[in-house]
């Protein structure tokens, strides 16, 4: 619209006196448009689609196929080089002495596509067992090992610390240092701070925050690529070093907070001795209050609270707090658009845990070796390779499919049915022929929008 420089060329044509009790019916009526009617009911008896399951089972013996080769063997150079073809094909010959496996390394390419393209990147990919993924891994290995961390509140406030950026090469470069044998006074100093006042030592213009601003200006990143944060407006620029910084604090904060609630439901003795307390609430119960705890922290949503209870069941395998159900993030909700498309994409959104436990039960011993039957023989096979490799129990690496790793991996075969195999090629005793499934991959580039992106 061309609008005059000039106000005065306005012409007001009519005008009429706002009734003051009309005006307040309208402001009202204003501040309820926007919101969202309530959620509808909870399905029930809700079947999946099987030639979606199918395809996701298939894609969970692909993933363990790659995480066999990639990280339980250690054979060196990058992702899918040449020198994993000695372990894939042992993966391939155990398949084979239960059916015929051809169709493995027919699915290569899409495979080799998924693996070393945007979706799963360096530390985005998550492997089917959980516990390998390159972040959780981490928190096991390193994080909880350092030396200056002597009990279970440093080890929760400092795990909890690291999902301020779930940024590896971040936490190696300024965190990591304050808790080994060799820190430094001031650095050992600094991380009791951090541990006993997270607030206080994660202060604007204090020695670490200030050690965040000087790693930001040599052009590091300082936030993870494998889920997204949301800073307020305005956080940009040397904001953003304060956003992430408070946001590490916050996190630390919530670690100590999280402590308290499991040592009250576990009992005092449990972090010392290991042993449960006799009134202990473990399991799903623990969960559900846990998981409610989390989701009361700003900036926690969904997938954040998955994760930190992925973290503290792998910690805590005796409290056995994510064997019956798992909260699930919103990554893996877009799955269900595939595996329920008949039940309406609010009730999707809103009952999603009710959704996981429905395809848990039916993905039941039976259902699985009717769709798959080599994959409960080869998580036995790389699950026992695991734990021995590792030094992991069977409650962290399982071989039976569990609900947090199958909720894990409903969010990979997201991005693997969305952005790579779209037209379901890779599938059980199917030989692709390597043009064709190169020619799919590259027209999946070109379309990668899931379901519910078609209204």
């Amino acid at each position: 619209l061309d609008w005059p420089e000039d106000g005065d060329d306005i012409e007001v044509v009519e005008s009429a006196d706002w009734d003051p009790d009309e005006l307040a019916k309208w402001s009202r009526k204003d501040k309820r448009r926007g919101r969202r009617p309530p959620p509808p009911p909870p399905p029930e008896d809700v079947l999946c689609d099987m030639n979606e399951a199918a395809h996701l089972i298939y894609f969970a013996l692909l993933q363990l196929r790659s995480e066999y080769a990639e990280i339980v063997i250690e054979s060196g150079g990058g992702r899918c080089s040449a020198l994993k073809r000695t372990a894939y094909d042992v993966f391939d010959r155990e398949c084979a002495s239960i059916t015929q496996s051809e169709d493995l390394k027919s699915s290569e390419p899409l495979v080799e596509a998924f693996l070393t393209g945007p979706c799963a990147r360096g530390d985005k990919w998550m492997p089917w067992h959980c516990a390998l993924g390159a972040h959780e891994r981490y928190l096991l290995e390193v994080v909880r090992r350092l030396p200056r961390l002597s009990d279970e509140l440093s080890r929760s406030v400092v795990t909890f610390a690291f999902s301020g950026s779930r940024d590896i090469e971040l936490f190696e470069t300024l965190l990591r240092p304050l808790f080994e044998q060799h820190a430094s006074e001031e650095d050992a100093a600094l991380g009791q701070l951090l541990i006993q006042k997270p607030f206080e030592a994660l202060r604007r213009g204090g020695a670490l925050c200030r050690r965040y601003e000087a790693y930001r200006l040599r052009g590091k990143k300082l936030h993870t690529t494998c889920y997204q944060c949301h800073p307020p407006a305005g956080a940009a620029g040397s904001e953003f070093v304060f956003y992430i910084v408070d946001r590490t604090a916050r996190f630390a904060e919530l670690g100590r907070r999280v402590h308290a609630f499991l040592e009250k439901g576990l009992g005092r003795n449990f972090f010392e001795s290991g042993q449960l307390a006799k009134d202990a609430v473990i399991g799903d119960a623990l969960r559900v209050k846990l998981e409610g705890e989390l989701l009361a922290e700003r900036e926690v949503g969904p997938t954040m609270a998955k994760m930190f209870l992925v973290s503290t069941h792998l910690a805590f395998p005796q409290a056995h707090l994510l064997d019956a159900s798992c909260a699930v993030g919103d990554g893996a909700e877009q799955a269900f658009d595939y595996l329920y498309p008949h039940v309406q994409a609010r009730a999707r959104s809103a009952h999603r845990a009710v959704l996981l436990d429905a395809l848990t039960a039916q993905l039941d011993e039976e259902a699985l070796d009717r769709l798959e039957p080599r994959l409960r023989p080869m998580l036995r096979f790389v699950g026992g390779a695991a734990r021995a490799r590792f030094g992991l129990c069977v409650e962290q690496v399982s071989d039976s499919v569990t609900p947090f790793d199958l909720q894990v991996h409903l969010c990979e075969w997201r991005k693997f049915r969305t952005r790579v195999d779209r037209m379901r090629l890779c599938r059980r005793g199917s030989v692709l022929d390597r043009t064709r499934a190169l020619r799919a991959v590259e027209a999946a580039r070109r379309t990668r929008k899931s379901p519910s992106g078609r209204g």
